[in-house]
């Protein structure tokens, strides 16, 4: 029941937030969205890979220490692949748009940077995340996932008439750090994990990677 109802509100967040695009802009920046949502697919390879170990090993019976040590560990391997492979996708972007896609998707290579951004927060809420639901906290999962839909919505309907198709990216940042930061806190209170000083480290040095590549032009 819980799962059909977050797959339902996840879902519906996609359908309005197109809705959101079509009533200010038009059909071309529906498509353009699209089109920036499979490139940013395209850097979340750690991700996909991750309900294969780090879930199941998140919904064993472990105690807090070997927990926190997976889960920093985790965070620090995603990260650094993500940094690498966001990178590439920033520094190519124009090529990686006329190899995929087309020459009249040009457009969304100006757009790209604030959802490979986007996805590398979350990249980095999704241990936590997958911490939650592994150790069955499913009334939190759905807090999270409910403040997600919110962010999806609220967001674009106030910016998508003022910064266009990006507002869907930030609406995503928000919800991530939102989720990311109830997790932590819940976490911390009642599980000890602390994020290593050098995830901390990594994070900010990899977010002004990214950003400096985004807008190094």
């Amino acid at each position: 029941g819980i799962n059909l109802f977050l797959t339902f509100i996840n879902l519906g967040g996609l359908y309005i937030q197109r809705k959101i695009i079509l009533s200010n802009l038009d059909l071309i920046a529906v498509g353009y969205l699209q089109a920036a949502i499979s490139i940013r697919n395209y850097s979340d390879i750690v991700g996909r890979a991750s309900g294969f170990y780090f879930l199941p090993r998140m919904s064993e019976k472990i105690d807090n220490a070997k927990r926190n040590r997976e889960i920093n560990n985790y965070l620090f391997f995603s990260m650094i692949i993500y940094i690498i492979i966001g990178t590439v996708i920033l520094l190519f972007r124009d090529v990686i748009i006329r190899l995929l896609l087309t020459e009249a998707f040009i457009y969304v290579g100006t757009v790209i940077p604030w959802f490979i951004i986007a996805e590398y927060f979350n990249n980095v809420n999704r241990p936590f995340g997958q911490t939650i639901v592994g150790m069955a906290r499913l009334r939190l999962h759905t807090i999270n996932c409910v403040i997600v839909f919110v962010s999806w919505v609220i967001i674009p309907y106030i910016l998508v008439p003022k910064i266009g198709i990006v507002a869907i990216a930030v609406s995503s940042i928000v919800g991530s750090l939102i989720s990311m930061i109830n997790s932590m806190i819940f976490l911390k209170i009642n599980n000890n994990i602390i994020i290593t000083t050098r995830n901390v480290l990594l994070f900010m040095i990899g977010f002004s990677i990214l950003l400096f590549v985004a807008y190094m032009d």
